[in-house]
């Protein structure tokens, strides 16, 4: 499993008096950075899918735990207000994947500037920030204080949800809310 292990940022990494063969070289010599920037740009459509398949397995999982969990002899699920909730979170879903795949689609296209290309995969970024966020919180009130024990999937979820997301605001230089970190 992947995890970070630097506390605030992505490291700098620097190489003096060191010799490539031109044969060698990704790019043009010193072009480097334009080539990091690039990469971050579908760093940034990869985080927004991994995003879109965790609030889906998120979702799953509060499903089935509303459809197995009984109250006053009838499963959660079949309470209105549940049912709203996680029909809420399908909706934030539905938006986070409508717009990662158009991103997916316009980003092996051809005809597309490089402008309008970075515009769409920061759009699918925010959109997946902001799905994640409402489906995270859906989920959890759906479980209740139970969905952050270990027993229940739910928690594993959440935890690589959590690291995606600080994925996504470190290239869009943000900072995680201070009850996430």
């Amino acid at each position: 499993a992947y995890m970070h292990t630097y506390p605030d940022a992505h490291p700098v990494v620097a190489f003096e008096d060191v010799r490539v063969p031109a044969a060698n070289l990704i790019g043009g010599e010193g072009d480097g950075l334009a080539f990091t920037y690039e990469w971050f740009r579908y760093e940034r459509l990869m985080i927004a899918a991994r995003c879109c398949g965790a609030a889906e397995r998120l979702i799953d999982e509060a499903t089935a735990f509303a459809k197995g969990r009984v109250q006053f002899d009838h499963p959660i699920f079949e309470f209105q207000a549940i049912q709203h909730s996680l029909a809420l979170a399908a909706e934030e879903i539905a938006a986070c994947t409508a717009i990662t795949d158009l991103a997916l689609a316009c980003a092996v296209h051809e005809g597309i500037s490089a402008a309008r290309m970075a515009a769409l995969l920061d759009a699918a970024a925010v959109v997946a920030d902001h799905a994640v966020d409402v489906v995270y919180d859906i989920c959890h009130q759906v479980h209740g204080a139970i969905g952050f024990t270990r027993e229940y999937a739910l928690h594993r979820h959440s935890l690589d949800l959590l690291r995606w997301r600080d994925d996504l605001l470190l290239l869009r230089g943000g900072e995680l809310r201070a009850a996430e970190r």
